[in-house]
């Protein structure tokens, strides 16, 4: 595998989470599961084994809070809690949202192609990005 493959392979496991407020000394680790805990409560006694890693991300800064990044121990865990998220109550209420770990490559890549996607979806039409790549109606968009 190239170095830009197994990158984007080893984030397959990871969700971002943007807004959440952020304290000094916080444990970010019982904050995301007290959170995921409340979005699927059937994880609640195996949090050890589906949470890896949590941590926050860059320098703490008093006007933004960080991103956190969560790392599962099983992709499946990951699609299932990205799944429910999206319509949660808990995500509005507490102005937070869930995204994929994507690399600089990725994000650059969907970049250039939201425009059309932007387009697509105000016209109605079925869009979906799997990793870099943007789908409108089934068939690959490119920029």
């Amino acid at each position: 595998m190239k170095a830009a493959e197994l990158e984007h392979y080893k984030r397959r496991w990871n969700l971002r989470l943007n807004g959440l407020k952020e304290e000094k000394e916080e444990n970010t680790r019982q904050i995301i599961a007290d959170i995921i805990g409340k979005v699927v409560p059937h994880w609640k006694e195996k949090m050890d084994f589906i949470l890896d890693s949590v941590h926050r991300l860059g320098k703490y800064d008093t006007n933004r809070p960080r991103q956190i990044i969560m790392q599962f121990t099983g992709r499946h865990f990951m699609d299932e809690l990205w799944r429910t998220t999206k319509q949660h109550h808990l995500c509005d209420h507490l102005k937070i949202s869930f995204a994929e770990d994507l690399t600089k490559e990725d994000r650059e890549a969907r970049r250039a192609v939201w425009p059309k996607v932007e387009q697509a979806r105000k016209a109605g039409l079925k869009t979906v990005f799997r990793g870099p790549h943007a789908f409108i109606n089934g068939q690959r968009v490119t920029p």
